[in-house]
């Protein structure tokens, strides 16, 4: 069942399966498009933080003990 999960494919046999040799991949993401994604990886990953942070303070666990 999970074998399939992680299957690829030939990008050679994609486009081979077109069947047009004018048809190729193109890029879409410009460096606008590549600064925001970054900008919404850190902002996800601060609420990530932020979440963890204050179910630590609700719970009352004490900080672990570095060493």
């Amino acid at each position: 069942m999970l074998r399939g999960l992680f299957r690829t494919k030939n990008l050679d046999d994609i486009l081979a399966h077109l069947g047009d040799e004018k048809r190729t991949l193109k890029r879409t993401l410009g460096p606008l498009n590549v600064t925001l994604l970054g900008i919404g990886a850190i902002i996800g990953a601060g609420i990530f933080a932020t979440v963890g942070t204050a179910q630590r303070v609700i719970r009352r666990v004490p900080e672990p003990v570095h060493r």
